[in-house]
């Protein structure tokens, strides 16, 4: 006889138990490499664009008072928690983002860029911090009573404000607000001297206008 069967006769319960761990680790194994190929592929990802569909209506319903339960509620208070007023857009965003990429499966593929995804966040994140900013004298008490910038314009808002002060920190994410409002619409530097030069031919035109009356 083997020494390894030897082994196996004296501890039978002990390698009963190591076969069992094997076999429950291979089946989890196979579980998760199913359950990957199916979110990964085609049917999985429709799926998943159509999740975030219903999560931002469903968002969008709860924090306007349509609809309510324990889950959606916890979310929902969560999402004014740090976005305090940009919980709407964000509920919007999410929803946005289902559509295009269910567009992007079924119908017709998007080139998926990053400036205006980009753009969009750092508008958000801008406003955000400004509406606080703005409204400082309330100070925590905003994010308690889920209105202002949130969890997320505070801190923006606070820590600018400690090191520049008020008046540079609106201006720097008012600045910081048009960066992300350029970037969502995909504007460049020629687009800018294009309508800065409109800008200057209209003001000669005004002003000849003036001197001809």
């Amino acid at each position: 006889m083997s020494p390894r069967r030897d082994r196996k006769m004296a501890h039978p319960r002990n390698y009963l138990a190591r076969r069992k761990q094997v076999d429950s680790r291979t089946a989890s194994e196979r579980v998760a490499s199913r359950l990957s190929k199916l979110l990964t592929g085609p049917t999985g990802q429709q799926f998943i664009s159509l999740a975030l569909i219903f999560l931002g209506l469903l968002t969008s319903a709860t924090l306007a008072g349509l609809n309510s339960g324990r889950w959606i509620d916890g979310w929902a208070r969560l999402l004014v928690w740090l976005c305090g007023w940009g919980a709407y857009p964000t509920a919007a965003l999410i929803s946005a983002l289902g559509l295009l990429w269910l567009r992007h499966l079924v119908h017709k593929p998007c080139l998926w860029r990053w400036r205006p995804i980009l753009g969009l966040e750092i508008a958000l994140a801008g406003l955000l911090g400004l509406s606080h900013t703005l409204l400082r004298q309330a100070g925590w008490g905003l994010v308690e009573a889920g209105l202002g910038g949130g969890v997320i314009g505070w801190a923006l808002s606070i820590y600018f404000t400690l090191y520049f002060g008020s008046l540079i920190t609106s201006l720097g994410l008012g600045l910081l607000t048009l960066l992300g409002v350029g970037l969502a619409f995909d504007l460049t530097g020629a687009d800018l001297q294009a309508f800065a030069h409109r800008l200057k031919e209209s003001w000669q035109t005004l002003r000849i206008a003036e001197r001809e009356t």
